[in-house]
């Protein structure tokens, strides 16, 4: 079968979706369908186009065992709401062209958010003829109005076209836990929704199979953030937690990643002298790794909102792979995942003064946090490895194009 991704983002970019995308166009390649990854040129999160992408409408290439096609964007270090949806409308523009004049394939498979990159699949879609999957990771532009980012109601209303657009086309939808699931159905009740949760790609990583975080066995506790430094991420409940732990040497944190929030929090914690927390920037996938290795206890927040009750961030299961025990503000189905597995314990997100109890709740019992570290890697290792999510999106997709 000829398969064509649609992504805005791919390797060498790095971030949840691009591993979630570089695991599927791997396993289809693996099982013999002739893969093609439509992306942009890579600049995030860095903002610049490298040299070898500029002045160029497209390039071809070829990635391991399949063919990727990188189109124009304008780029963006995604610091303003503006130059965001300049960057994710060049793309659309871009690939929308380029799309058009691709080989025609046998299903197209676009990965959304960005919505934007879901309405030009839609209409190469439509005029090339070929059935098209949405792989949804959120619901855009609900969040960004949920939130408060999106308030314009120009840009709310054509968002919105831009998402009806995209829906009106997918003849089926592939999305990530139960949550989304059933809030996708509410919108588009007669089409088909599958689950393809996320998962690691580390235990696909050999390099990884005898290596977990030790952890709790030096002088000094790292707690450790891995992500996007953003609006839906209250990461400044880590900041909050340093300036309460400030006088306590064997407590440290380190935060890494970039986003939109990045600069305000590194200015709130040198306002307030905190020399117990390190912002390391955006890292490769290995260097981020390697940093947590180094850690002892993970945190995941996300957002204390109705919306994210569905919500399974991959660093949630990057963090177990790597043995380390999670402090999880993530209500819904990771907290459920969580608690039956026995991987870590839950704050509740957006209070400074929980995630400070639980801090000190596994530094006191460090034989039981290093049991959750344990059972969060067998869980991953055996559950949610990327490759075996990738079979199941093969299989997923192939019972969808025979049941057209």
């Amino acid at each position: 079968m000829k398969i064509l991704l649609i992504a805005q983002y791919f390797p060498p970019e790095t971030g949840a979706a691009t591993n979630r995308l570089l695991s599927f166009a791997r396993g289809f390649a693996l099982k013999g369908h002739a893969v093609t990854v439509l992306c942009e040129f890579p600049c995030y999160p860095s903002g610049k186009i490298p040299e070898a992408y500029r002045h160029k409408l497209y390039t071809k290439e070829q990635f391991e065992n399949f063919e990727v096609v990188r189109t124009y964007v304008i780029p963006t270090k995604r610091k303003g709401l503006k130059s965001r949806l300049l960057n994710y409308a060049s793309f659309m523009f871009s690939s929308l062209v380029v799309g058009l004049f691709l080989k025609r394939p046998d299903v197209i498979i676009v990965s959304s958010p960005p919505p934007t990159v879901g309405a030009s699949a839609a209409i190469v879609s439509f005029l090339k003829m070929t059935p098209l999957i949405g792989d949804l990771r959120d619901l855009w532009p609900d969040y960004a109005i949920k939130i408060g980012e999106l308030k314009n109601k120009y840009a709310i209303f054509c968002g919105r076209i831009v998402e009806r657009i995209f829906y009106w086309r997918c003849f089926a939808f592939v999305t990530i836990s139960e949550g989304l699931k059933r809030d996708l159905e509410k919108k588009i009740s007669s089409k088909e929704v599958r689950i393809v949760m996320n998962g690691s790609s580390i235990p696909d990583l050999p390099a990884y199979d005898n290596r977990k975080a030790d952890c709790f066995t030096r002088p000094i506790i790292n707690v450790c953030y891995a992500g996007v430094v953003g609006l839906l991420q209250p990461v400044a409940d880590i900041v909050n937690a340093a300036k309460k732990t400030r006088d306590d040497k064997t407590i440290k944190y380190t935060i890494i990643g970039s986003g939109v929030k990045l600069e305000e929090l590194k200015e709130l914690a040198r306002e307030r002298n905190l020399s117990n927390i390190d912002f390391t920037g955006d890292l490769r996938f290995n260097e981020t790794n390697e940093l947590m290795l180094k850690a002892d206890i993970a945190v995941v927040p996300l957002l204390d909102i109705e919306e994210f009750k569905g919500a399974l961030p991959s660093k949630f299961f990057d963090s177990m792979a790597l043995g380390l025990p999670i402090i999880l503000g993530v209500d819904g189905e990771a907290r459920q995942i969580l608690e039956e597995n026995r991987t870590g314990i839950y704050y509740k997100p957006g209070s400074s003064e929980d995630l400070v109890e639980k801090i000190y709740w596994l530094k006191a019992h460090p034989e039981e946090a290093s049991c959750m570290g344990e059972a969060g890697r067998r869980l991953v290792y055996s559950s949610f490895p990327r490759s075996l999510q990738a079979e199941r999106m093969e299989q997923v997709v192939l019972e969808l194009m025979k049941s057209r």
